[in-house]
C-alpha cells in the first residue's frame, strides 16, 4: 500500500534550505595560539563534526549521511553557536577523514559568544559539535531492507541522505552520537525559504498532499517563518515573552511528527486479511479518514462497523434474540452475579449501574460457552459451526478481544475478594509505606533532641538536636499464573476457572503475613534483644499480669538517642493461637484470679482488680507457634507492639502504593489453546524501629 506521506526520494531544496544536524562525537578541542613576537594569537579548535553513523532523528526517524555525497567548499566556513549566524564564534577549514567530518579552525569572533567559549573552555566545559547542511537528496530505505552505507551495513527503515552540501558548523552544549537522538530542523539562513522549499526539507513531496495535510503543514511554516522574522527584526518584542508564547504552540517539527504518526497509525489499522469486497471498502475508510484529518480511533470504529455489517453474527441459545449481542459490562455483570463474586445487590449497582444490572440479571446463569458465543458476535467472529471441542473453534473463540476482558475483569474481581477476605495480623502491626520501583531503598528514622526549651530573655530559640538510624526496605514481585484452557471450554465449567483466582487472591494474602511473620520470627540482629531492651528472657513469664506488668515498663522506658524518654504506649497483644484465650481474658476481665501463696483451700482463691482491662488488644497468629513455617516457632512466645502509625517495629511497602494485587492477561505459547493470565503484587517487609516493640521469651 503506498504511503500518502513520503520522504523526498529525488529533488535538490534551494540553496537557502539548511539542515542543522545535530550529530557526531561532537568531540571539540581549543588550544591557545601563539602570535608574532610571542604575542598571544586567536585560540585554535578543533571538531570532530559527525562520525558517518545513523542518527535516530525526531519526526523523520533513522538517518545517516552518506560521506561519499557529502559536498565541503574548500574555502573557510563559518563557525557558530547553536547554528545561529548572529552567533559567530569563529571560521575553520572542513574535511573528511577516517570516515568522519572534521574541522580545524580559529575562534575569531569579537562578541560575547566567542568570549563565552573561549572562558568556558578554558574553565573545562565540554563543548560539543554540529553539522549545518543543505540536502539535495535523499534516499528511503523501508524496513527489512538494508543498504550499504559509509563503510557500512544499515537495516531500514533509515533516510539516507545520498547528497547534502555542508554550510557550517556549530558548538552546540550538548550534541548527539548514533546511539542517541539527534535533532533535524529546517532553519532559515540568508533568504526566505519558498512554503514548496520548505516542505521538501521536511521530507514532503507537494504533490502528494491532500489538502488537510497542506493547511496542517502551512499553519506550522507560518509559525516558523513569523517567530524567524520577530527575532531578526529585533521588534521591541520582550524575548523572553516570545519563548514563553513558542513553549506554549506545537513547533513544527512537533506538527510534522504528530501527523507521520497519525497517517502510520492508520495504514496499521487498515492492514489485514479482507475480502475483496471488504478490501475496497477499507481503502475508502482509510483514504478518507487521512484526507479529512480523523485519528486513529475514528478509524478503528468504521472498520468495526464494517466487521458487525459484513459478518454474520452466531448468537448462544438462551441468551439474545435476534442478531445482537449483550455488551460487554452487561455480560461481566451478569457473572459477578451469578458466580457471587460481589455478594450485595447495592454493591453491584453501585459498580455497574441500574440499567446494566437489569440487564445482568437475565444473564446470571450464563455457561461458559455461551459467554464465548456471545463474546465472538460482540466483536463481529463467526464461530464454526462444528464441535466447540475442536481446535479450530477453540482459535476463533479466543481470538475475541472482549472475552480475555470480560474474563480478566471478573477474574480480578474475584482475586480482590478473596484476598479482602483474609483476616491480617500483619497490616495492623505494621506501618503500610510505598516505594517507587525494585531497588533497594534506605529509610531513616530521626531521633534526637527537640523537647521544647525555655526561650533566653533575648528571645533565641534553643536549636533542636537530629539524629539518623536507618533500616533497608525493598520490594519484590509476587504472583502465580492461570489460564482458561481447551479442558474448561469442553466441560463447560466456569466456575473452575474462577475458583483460580479467588485461591491466588488469598494466597496474595497469606504472602504478606508470611513474609512479616518470618523477619519476626528470624529476629535478625537481635531484633528482640537486651541490646534493645525490648526482651523479657524469663522462663517462669507466662501470659500473666506480673509479666505483662514488666513487658510495658520495658515499652515506656524506651529513650531517645540523648536517653531521655519517647513515652511510648504498647496497642497491640500479639499471641500465638495457644494463649489467644488468655489474652482475651486479660483484655475483656474485670478481675484477675489468684491463689494466696501457700493456700490449699479454694477459700484462698481471691479475684483481683485486672489494671490490664481494655488495654492492649489482642491479636494472635498460628504462623508463631508453626515449627513448620520457622524454626523458631513457639507456642508459649508472645509480643507487645506499638501503634506502628506512631512507632513502628515493621513496615510493609507496596511497590507506587498499589496495596492489592492486580490480573493481567498473558499471552499463551502458540502450542496452547487458551487464555492466559497472571495475578501478581510489588510489596517488601523490613524490620524498622525495635523501640516498637518488646518479646516476652519464654520457651
Amino acid at each position: 500500500m503506498e504511503r500518502t506521506l513520503r520522504p523526498l526520494t529525488a529533488a535538490a531544496p534551494e540553496p537557502s534550505s539548511v539542515l542543522r544536524i545535530c550529530a557526531g562525537e561532537g568531540s571539540v578541542e581549543l588550544v591557545a595560539a601563539e602570535g608574532a613576537n610571542g604575542q598571544a594569537g586567536l585560540p585554535k579548535f578543533k571538531m570532530n563534526v559527525y562520525n558517518g553513523g545513523p542518527m535516530s532523528v525526531g519526526g523523520f526517524g533513522r538517518v545517516i549521511i552518506d560521506l561519499a555525497g557529502l559536498q565541503i567548499p574548500e574555502r573557510p566556513l563559518p563557525a557558530f553557536r547553536d547554528h545561529d549566524p548572529r552567533q559567530i564564534v569563529g571560521h575553520g577549514l572542513a574535511r573528511i577523514q577516517g570516515g568522519k567530518v572534521l574541522m580545524e579552525g580559529e575562534v575569531s569572533g569579537a562578541g560575547a559568544v566567542a568570549s563565552e567559549v573561549r572562558e568556558s573552555s578554558k574553565n573545562g566545559f565540554p563543548w560539543q559539535a554540529s553539522i549545518g547542511a543543505s540536502p539535495m537528496k535523499v534516499e528511503e530505505v523501508k524496513a527489512g531492507a538494508s543498504v550499504k552505507v559509509n563503510g557500512k551495513t544499515v537495516q531500514g527503515p533509515i533516510l539516507v541522505i545520498r547528497q547534502a552540501q555542508m554550510r557550517e558548523a556549530s558548538f552546540v552544549p550538548l550534541g548527539a552520537d548514533s546511539s542517541t537522538s539527534s535533532r533535524v530542523a529546517a532553519s532559515q539562513k540568508e533568504s526566505d525559504m519558498g512554503f514548496e522549499a520548505w516542505l521538501r526539507a521536511q521530507g514532503f513531496d507537494p504533490e502528494q498532499l491532500t489538502e488537510v495535510q497542506r493547511k496542517t503543514l502551512q499553519a506550522a511554516y507560518d509559525a516558523e517563518q513569523a517567530a524567524a522574522k520577530k527575532t531578526a527584526d529585533g521588534d521591541g518584542t520582550d524575548k523572553s515573552e516570545v519563548q514563553a508564547a513558542e513553549s506554549k504552540a506545537p513547533s513544527a517539527e512537533d506538527l510534522i511528527k504528530a501527523e507521520r504518526q497519525r497517517v502510520s497509525a492508520i495504514e496499521a489499522a487498515c492492514k489485514g486479511e479482507w475480502s475483496k469486497d471488504d478490501q475496497a471498502k477499507v481503502e475508502a475508510i482509510r483514504a478518507k479518514a487521512i484526507a479529512e484529518g480523523q485519528d486513529v480511533a475514528a478509524v478503528n470504529a468504521e472498520l468495526l462497523k464494517l466487521l458487525r455489517a459484513s459478518r454474520p453474527h452466531v448468537a448462544p441459545v438462551g441468551i439474545v434474540a435476534g442478531s445482537n449481542a449483550p455488551e460487554a459490562n452487561v455480560l461481566e455483570a451478569a457473572m459477578v452475579m451469578g458466580y457471587r463474586v460481589v455478594k450485595e445487590d447495592k454493591d453491584l449497582v453501585a459498580a455497574y449501574g441500574e440499567k446494566v444490572c437489569e440487564a445482568a440479571r437475565k444473564l446470571r446463569n450464563i455457561r461458559l460457552v455461551e459467554l464465548i458465543a456471545a463474546c465472538a458476535a460482540l466483536d463481529g467472529i463467526d464461530l464454526p459451526r462444528f464441535g466447540r471441542g475442536s481446535g479450530e473453534w477453540l482459535r476463533a473463540a479466543f481470538s475475541s478481544v472482549s472475552l480475555p476482558g470480560i474474563l480478566g475483569n471478573v477474574a480480578n474481581k474475584t482475586l480482590l475478594a478473596a484476598y479482602q477476605s483474609v483476616p491480617s495480623v500483619a497490616r495492623r502491626i505494621c506501618r503500610i509505606s510505598q516505594v517507587s520501583d525494585f531497588k533497594t531503598h534506605t529509610r531513616y528514622r530521626l531521633t534526637g533532641n527537640m523537647t521544647f526549651e525555655k526561650v533566653t530573655a533575648g528571645g533565641e530559640l534553643a536549636h533542636g538536636q537530629l539524629g539518623e538510624q536507618s533500616f533497608s526496605q525493598k520490594a519484590d514481585t509476587y504472583g502465580k499464573y492461570f489460564q482458561l484452557t481447551r479442558q474448561d471450554v469442553v466441560n463447560d465449567d466456569l466456575s473452575a476457572f474462577l475458583q483460580i483466582p479467588a485461591l491466588i487472591g488469598r494466597g496474595a494474602a497469606v504472602s504478606i503475613e508470611e513474609i512479616v511473620f518470618t523477619l519476626i520470627l528470624a529476629n535478625t540482629g537481635s531484633f528482640f534483644g537486651s541490646g534493645n531492651a525490648n526482651i523479657y528472657a524469663n522462663a517462669a513469664a507466662g501470659l500473666g499480669d506480673a509479666a505483662l506488668s514488666v513487658m510495658v515498663q520495658k515499652m515506656r522506658d524506651q529513650t531517645d538517642a540523648n536517653g531521655k524518654p519517647i513515652l511510648i504506649e504498647p496497642k497491640y497483644l500479639l499471641t500465638p493461637t495457644a494463649l489467644a484465650t488468655a489474652a482475651e481474658r486479660i483484655y475483656k476481665g474485670q478481675n484477675l484470679v489468684v491463689t494466696a501463696l501457700g493456700a490449699t483451700d479454694a477459700a484462698a482463691i481471691l479475684p483481683d482488680v485486672n489494671t490490664h482491662a481494655g488495654k492492649y488488644e489482642p491479636l494472635s497468629s498460628p504462623y508463631l507457634s508453626n515449627a513448620s513455617f520457622h524454626a523458631n516457632a513457639s507456642s508459649v512466645d508472645w509480643y507487645l507492639f506499638a501503634d506502628p502509625n506512631v512507632l513502628a517495629a515493621f513496615e510493609i511497602a507496596f511497590l507506587n502504593g498499589v496495596d492489592t494485587p492486580v490480573v493481567e492477561q498473558v499471552e499463551v505459547p502458540a502450542n496452547v489453546l487458551g487464555i492466559g493470565f497472571r495475578g501478581y503484587q510489588d510489596m517488601g517487609a523490613a524490620a524498622m524501629d525495635p523501640r516498637g516493640a518488646a518479646k516476652a521469651d519464654v520457651g
